[in-house]
């Protein structure tokens, strides 16, 4: 489909993955996507299901910008308070170029809208909510991880995942992963209970 064009994928190989250098958006799976996971089989991953975790990760701010009170941010499915803190993009620091384009889209007929995010949303254009914290790239290494009691592995990266199981009557059980440390050397850790794969849209994936 690309027609031999190659595109630029930068990947964030850091603690935080590529929310340290992308463009910082907040942007949720619509709930209809969900449910086609589900459907195809992920079981657990529906909408209704998912959007508590979704909820209860995030931290909602700045939404008095858009004309929004906490009541409205609630019913839309956003949280107040999760470790991830989310800015509602506010139009009195928006540039000029930003007031124009949002202005031309209603011309046009398109619909304008306060919170692309809220599960009633199918469509329209609106002001973005970022991945921010006091002005400031807040990334899941910062808002996950930093204080938190986890040990971090940096200048390593996962190779394999390590299974168990498969034979009759079984299923398989992810039980650790191989990695390459910042020595280089070939190194493995098992789990105690679980593994969780969290390596981004192309290092999950492949992992997987």
């Amino acid at each position: 489909e690309l027609a031999g064009r190659k595109i630029y994928l930068p990947r964030g190989r850091a603690v935080g993955g590529t929310g340290v250098l992308n463009g910082m958006a907040f942007v949720k799976p619509p709930l209809a996507d969900m449910d086609e996971w589900a459907a195809a089989g992920c079981a657990g991953w529906d909408g209704a299901s998912m959007q508590q975790y979704l909820s209860s990760s995030e931290r909602a701010t700045n939404f008095e910008a858009q004309g929004l009170d906490r009541d409205a941010v609630n019913r839309n499915g956003h949280g107040l308070d999760g470790p991830q803190n989310i800015c509602w993009g506010d139009p009195k620091r928006a540039s000029p170029i930003s007031h124009a384009f949002i202005a031309g889209c209603a011309e046009v007929g398109q619909n304008i809208v306060s919170d692309y995010n809220s599960p009633s949303c199918e469509h329209g254009v609106g002001r973005l909510q970022f991945y921010q914290r006091n002005g400031t790239r807040a990334h899941s290494g910062r808002e996950f991880i930093d204080g938190s009691k986890v040990h971090v592995e940096s200048q390593s990266y996962v190779t394999k995942l390590s299974l168990s199981g498969g034979g009759a009557g079984g299923g398989v059980r992810c039980t650790g992963v191989e990695y390459i440390s910042a020595a280089g050397e070939q190194s493995r850790v098992d789990a105690r209970t679980r593994v969780i794969v969290a390596a981004g849209s192309f290092a999950s994936p492949a992992l997987l």
